[in-house]
């Protein structure tokens, strides 16, 4: 029986679209997913099910193939004019998933069971059509054949997601190695080459970590492309600059408050004001500059790596990248301590500051969707420990109170720019 009973319906043939003989009333079916509409109501099946006119919203899936002959699935969205549901209550029957294969647990095998029975020109999901109504005994009204197909679509859409994690998952493992191993093998080339590591590497070897992004995303392509994945677009110049200022004005505060509270326990005094002067006027300039160093590690860390871990929740994704940030200076600034370029109370504390600093601009890049606010707040040229008088002479003991001091103030920070679900961040 044709499901659809005397209505006219398409069928797809070898390819093309074969309309059926028009009866009294008139529907238009569209190739390739456009608008389905009807004109009145489908007419009951005899123990079917029946629908009216109304607006219904079903997950159409094609087959696209991907570079390489590997088969992937692209689930478009299409909507189909149904309009009011109204179930025949007599002699309805209803056909459950499970009885079609849909939802048993075989999905590979499910799809690949109709993919290998297509016929030319046919794809799997209108094998799969043709399968319900074959088991269904050809009694399936067109909405029962329509919410079936969701089904399949459904169960399709997982798979990909699940493949497409899987993909992703690689590609950040493969970074984290990668780019660990980057920075130890060249901190321990100028080690023992007995060069000091010079001040343009500090600076140019913020690169390095997109650089190995970039490589590993032309090896384990991801939906999406580079520019989402880095975080690069800002969205509008309002939201970049207002990101910016944000970030900027909020780790500043927390700098300034950090050094005054050391300073209100007596342990150190503050810079001249010429000299903070100085500070204050080059500030903006040096930011702009400096940006085009930080841009290379925020695009990395806050764009790739957090976006890619954010499906385990904006905290633990968010302490995760700032502890892998942290591991990747551990060889730099261990090698400028063994070279005697900065103390090692200098180095150990500094590296431990990234931490709260990570959350931070974890925090500024979620909270605007984008990498440029924590670009910018990154390029900021001073800590708390710069606004402080003779910071190089202060003891051991007071650095690592300035450390704990500015970590609590930074974490505070991060904790107020955090991106906010239902009213809690």
């Amino acid at each position: 029986m044709d499901p659809l009973g005397e209505k006219r319906h398409g069928r797809r043939c070898e390819g093309e679209w074969v309309p059926h003989p028009v009866d009294e009333e008139r529907e238009q079916c569209l190739v390739e997913g456009e608008r389905v509409r009807s004109g009145d109501a489908l007419g009951n099946q005899e123990g079917g099910v029946s629908r009216g006119l109304g607006e219904h919203r079903h997950d159409v899936v094609e087959e696209a193939t991907e570079d390489g002959g590997d088969s992937g699935l692209v689930v478009e969205q299409r909507e189909v004019d149904t309009g009011e549901e109204a179930v025949a209550e007599a002699g309805a029957e209803v056909v459950h998933v499970g009885e079609v294969g849909v939802d048993d647990g075989r999905g590979d095998a499910g799809l690949a069971g109709h993919r290998a029975q297509c016929q030319p020109g046919q794809s799997a999901v209108e094998h799969a059509v043709g399968s319900i109504e074959e088991q269904a005994g050809g009694d399936v009204s067109a909405g029962t054949t329509f919410a079936l197909l969701g089904c399949h679509a459904s169960m399709i859409s997982s798979l990909f997601v699940q493949r497409s994690n899987i993909s992703v998952s690689r590609a950040t493992r493969l970074f984290v190695v990668l780019v660990l191993a980057a920075i130890t093998l060249i901190c321990g080339a100028f080690l023992v080459a007995g060069v000091p590591i010079p001040e343009w590497f500090v600076i140019a070897g913020r690169w390095l970590p997109v650089l190995v992004v970039l490589v590993v995303l032309r090896t384990h392509p991801l939906l999406g492309g580079w520019k989402h994945w880095l975080g690069l677009r800002p969205g509008s110049w309002v939201r970049l600059l207002t990101g910016g200022m944000v970030a900027v004005g909020v780790l500043l505060a927390a700098y300034v408050l950090s050094a005054t509270a050391v300073i209100a326990l007596g342990l150190a005094d503050l810079q001249p004001w010429a000299v903070l002067g100085q500070v204050a006027v080059l500030m903006v300039p040096t930011i702009l500059v400096m940006s085009l160093s930080t841009v290379g590690e925020e695009a990395a860390w806050r764009g790739f790596l957090q976006r890619a871990w954010s499906g385990w929740g904006f905290w633990p994704s968010t302490m995760a990248v700032s502890a892998v940030w942290m591991a990747f200076h551990v060889p730099l600034h261990g090698v400028m301590a063994l070279q005697e370029t900065i103390p090692w109370i200098a180095a150990i504390t500094s590296t431990i500051g990234l931490f709260p600093l990570g959350l931070l601009l974890g925090a500024a890049a979620a909270r605007f969707g984008s990498v440029w606010p924590a670009v910018f707040a990154h390029a900021l040229p001073l800590t708390a420990l710069n606004l402080l008088a003779d910071a190089g002479s202060l003891p051991g003991a007071t650095h690592w109170i300035v450390t704990a001091i500015t970590a609590a103030f930074v974490t505070g920070a991060a904790i107020l720019l955090a991106p906010r679900v239902s009213g809690k961040p």
